[in-house]
């Protein structure tokens, strides 16, 4: 099987970091690169501490179970969803 992309992901600009928060004399945060200055909500503590037996694990990278539901949610064939790490 080879793999096909659309030319319109060529147009997709490579992710370059903004610059760091500057320093002053009160707290600044830097909210470019998906940070949070909060605390996470209690939904996602929840969560995190049901899946502690298994945070020692690498998760599943073809995201299949992700995959399925995208697919289902937006009416489209799986093979048409791509997952990754990040935003790029």
């Amino acid at each position: 099987m080879s793999l096909r992309y659309r030319s319109e992901l060529d147009a997709i600009a490579a992710y370059r970091p903004g610059p760091p928060a500057p320093v002053r004399d009160q707290p600044t945060y830097k909210l470019s690169s998906n940070e949070n200055p909060f605390a996470p909500l209690p939904s996602v503590v929840q969560a995190v501490v049901g899946q502690l037996d298994e945070l020692n694990r690498y998760p599943q990278m073809a995201a299949d179970q992700l995959v399925a539901a995208l697919a289902a949610s937006w009416s489209v064939s799986a093979d048409e969803i791509v997952v990754g790490a990040g935003s790029v």
